[in-house]
């Protein structure tokens, strides 16, 4: 069975999720609040919720790690982090309102990228235990 490891649990990544575990897919989600992971884990049948924060490289490895634990190699990585500007319409937001957020998105997806790889290294190397 593939495995799903989403960094964002709520909105695209929660519906991505939900959607793959009907196909058969084992799913864990990653939040930083304890409520969406909550949500999460109520929405989708047999998912892990990992708390944590995708902006430390150190608790992407964990993330990564629990689910390799739980489900055994990562299939896919999905960074569906929606956390961007707030305040009204995009076009009454000023120019530079995304700058900020774009910003925070690379650094997450190059530390997901980061430890997918190391990962995947390793889950190479050793034997499947499914």
């Amino acid at each position: 069975m593939p495995t799903l490891l989403t960094f964002g649990a709520r909105n695209v990544g929660r519906v991505l999720a939900r959607e793959l575990a009907r196909e058969g897919w084992s799913t864990a989600g990653v939040a930083r609040t304890q409520e969406t992971i909550d949500t999460f884990v109520q929405e989708v049948p047999g998912a892990l919720g990992i708390l944590t924060d995708a902006t430390s490289p150190a608790e992407v490895e964990r993330a990564f790690a629990e689910t390799s634990e739980r489900f055994g190699k990562v299939d896919l990585v999905v960074n569906a982090i929606t956390n961007g500007p707030r305040g009204g319409s995009i076009v009454d937001l000023p120019d530079d309102a995304f700058d900020s957020y774009l910003q925070t998105c690379s650094r997450r997806s190059s530390t997901s990228c980061g430890s997918a790889r190391a990962c995947s290294s390793r889950t190479r190397a050793a034997p499947s235990s499914r």
